[in-house]
């Protein structure tokens, strides 16, 4: 046997293990994975696949506490709420969308200017 023929055999052998493996692997996930689509389809997961959408859709808040309202740090009440426009050199005016906590915060530092 050549030395090729030996590197074929070696690479055909890692094929076939891998090869077993994964369709092992793919058989032991498929129940998990029937009950699953099945599951969303009842009115329990598609409300709860409904949810995680609009969860997903949800715009969060992008403002940077320390620039933005350097004197409270209120700490992130979820999504964004609203749009402030913040104005940098570099960029000009720019909208940051902000959670309330930060909206409020940031106006207040605004007007404390």
């Amino acid at each position: 046997m050549t030395t090729d023929d030996a590197l074929r055999a070696t690479i055909h052998a890692a094929h076939t293990a891998t090869k077993t493996r994964v369709n092992a692997l793919f058989a032991a996930l498929r129940p998990a994975v029937t009950a699953i689509g099945q599951w969303a389809q009842t009115p329990e997961g598609q409300a709860a696949i409904a949810q995680m959408r609009r969860d997903r859709d949800r715009e969060p808040c992008a403002c940077i506490c320390s620039i933005t309202h350097p004197s409270t740090t209120p700490g992130h009440d979820g999504p964004a709420t609203r749009t402030l426009n913040r104005t940098t050199e570099t960029l000009g005016r720019v909208p940051i969308p902000m959670c309330q906590a930060c909206a409020h915060a940031a106006l207040a530092a605004q007007e404390a200017q």
